[in-house]
């Protein structure tokens, strides 16, 4: 499954939004963020934020991880990341057969 496909659906379903003003995102330590410029309260982004993943996870085993991290100047920051459940995301050392580092 292409988890860069389903970011990018995620994204393209939030700027289709008119309550949205601006809308980026950047990746730190491997975790991408969201930075949300809106005049909706936060109750009300989270509940736009869960609408669209919903939209994109549909008839995709996916969960979706939507943590909220700070506002400034109407501006949300949420770490938002789609994955596989039960599939591995880090390595352990003990050389298992479907590693995360032998993944590309």
């Amino acid at each position: 499954m292409d988890l860069d496909l389903v970011w990018t659906d995620f994204l393209r379903e939030l700027r289709s939004q008119d309550k949205i003003e601006n809308l980026s995102s950047r990746t730190y330590s491997g975790f991408p963020f969201l930075y949300v410029k809106t005049p909706l309260s936060r109750n009300e982004l989270e509940h736009l934020l869960k609408e669209a993943a919903g939209l994109v996870m549909k008839g995709k085993q996916l969960h979706a991880d939507l943590v909220y991290v700070r506002t400034s100047a109407q501006t949300y920051v949420y770490r938002v990341r789609f994955y596989v459940p039960l599939r591995k995301m880090f390595c352990c050392g003990n050389g298992c057969i479907d590693c995360i580092r032998f993944s590309t």
